[in-house]
């Protein structure tokens, strides 16, 4: 469609019958018209916006085939689950049941049905963590790690509750999150997903922008979820403001990057230290 509205223009502007002298100055770089530059311009956008829709379409399916909706504990049963044997019986129970309970929302898809078992895995993770801290008083390092995994579920599960007043709840804990650990990527991410939410692009991007810088440097493993997640999210932050800037070059500029983005998947660092994105 874009395409053809682009060939639309472009015919009317050279053949038109308004177009008598202009027409024979078209191949003449010395007297180009001065819709000319914003011709090109336009096609180079709606080539990116071609591009970037299939890319699109495949990142989100290569993103449904790989997972569903990234988690925090992505492999808590039965691995991680076994991190909360010192908790006790009553905590890994609780736990279980919290994991459960996401999963089955997980698997409902976008519905009022998904955000209400949603609200139920935030209310189940906080009773969790209300268990391990009275079961481990006097190990403060130990459950301080638990809590800080069960924060990042119960958090992730109040923002796509679909309630406003646990939208807040979960920015407020992902705030706290990322002063307790400058250097954890996925409080940055979250919040870029927050503000994204609310349309609010330009807070979005640089969110996304300080998760990507966090996780270039961050020791996750090669497989982790957001090292493939967060670039096409920071990607989209990308596309979104190009539909909204008026400047060509900057909206140019924006579209590339969308591509760039969605053309990789942060690595780990390399053994010289630095940082690439894989194609």
């Amino acid at each position: 469609m874009f395409e053809d509205a682009w060939a639309e223009i472009s015919h009317r502007l050279i053949y038109g019958p308004e177009k008598r002298s202009d027409r024979a100055t078209v191949g003449s770089a010395s007297e180009q018209p001065a819709w000319r530059p914003h011709l090109d311009a336009l096609k180079a956008v709606v080539d990116g916006c071609m591009q970037h829709a299939d890319l699109i379409n495949r990142a989100y399916l290569y993103e449904s085939a790989r997972e569903t909706a990234p988690r925090e504990l992505k492999q808590i049963v039965p691995t991680k689950l076994e991190r909360f044997a010192s908790a006790g019986r009553a905590t890994q129970e609780r736990v279980a049941e919290a994991v459960k309970i996401r999963d089955r929302a997980e698997q409902l898809g976008q519905s009022e049905n998904q955000r209400t078992e949603f609200g139920k895995a935030a209310l189940a993770f906080a009773e969790a963590r209300q268990e391990l801290r009275s079961q481990l008083p006097s190990q403060r390092a130990l459950v301080e790690s638990l809590d800080r995994e069960l924060a990042l579920e119960e958090a992730y599960c109040l923002l796509f509750s679909g309630n406003v007043e646990n939208a807040r709840r979960a920015e407020s804990m992902y705030r706290e999150l990322a002063n307790e650990d400058p250097s954890d990527p996925v409080p940055a991410y979250r919040l870029g997903q927050i503000f994204h939410l609310a349309e609010n692009f330009i807070e979005a991007r640089e969110q996304y922008e300080n998760a990507l810088e966090l996780l270039r440097k961050s020791e996750l493993p090669e497989d982790h979820w957001l090292r493939a997640s967060l670039p096409r999210h920071l990607g989209l932050m990308s596309w979104r403001l190009a539909e909204r800037e008026s400047d060509s070059a900057k909206k140019i500029a924006l579209l590339e990057a969308a591509f760039d983005l969605n053309c990789g998947r942060v690595e780990t660092r390399n053994s010289e230290g630095g940082e690439n994105m894989s194609q």
